[in-house]
């Protein structure tokens, strides 16, 4: 911990950041939670050239490629009520006064042995995009909080849409293929 405080402080007082000082940051390959999202976001322009192929897109904003929220929770539903839905997704936000206040995946109705209500088992407060956020942020957020699906919201938080790891990863893929 001391370390990784002194290497932040090393990294902000050098003009030209090395690759092999922000390596020396995250010997485990997590994002420390002691961290400033400063330092997050500066580190995801430095390897935006390094972690996509030249054909790749993206700054292609999310609302063409999310898929539109089909499927949705309420924090009252029973996790058993919820079975149906998971056979075609993987994850649900969750709905409450038309206001997104979390997001519930199958994972946690299976860890939960599909018994409970979903207030109890989704993971909240969810962590959301805007329909014209670009998909290099969906991404970035993605890996920091190590999450498979973000919901897509206006600004009155009401969903219009989800974006999956599967969506983040079609618009990044080359034409030709991966």
């Amino acid at each position: 911990m001391v370390v990784c405080l002194r290497n932040v402080v090393l990294l902000f007082t050098y003009p030209r950041r090395r690759k092999a000082d922000y390596f020396s940051l995250f010997p485990n390959g997590e994002w420390p939670a002691t961290l400033s999202l400063s330092l997050y976001d500066e580190l995801q322009e430095y390897y935006t050239s390094d972690l996509f192929k030249k054909d790749a897109q993206p700054g292609t904003a999310l609302w063409d490629v999310m898929s539109h929220a089909s499927y949705l929770a309420e924090p009252a539903d029973t996790l058993r009520s919820l079975e149906k839905k998971f056979e075609h997704v993987s994850g649900l936000p969750v709905i409450e006064n038309e206001t997104c206040v979390g997001v519930i995946a199958k994972s946690d109705a299976i860890q939960a042995n599909w018994k409970g209500d979903v207030r109890a088992s989704m993971s909240a407060p969810p962590i959301t995009c805007a329909p014209n956020a670009l998909v290099v942020d969906a991404a970035a957020l993605m890996l920091k909080y190590k999450i498979g699906r973000i919901p897509v919201v206006n600004s009155k938080k009401k969903v219009v849409g989800i974006v999956s790891r599967t969506d983040i990863f079609t618009a990044l893929s080359s034409f030709d293929g991966i």
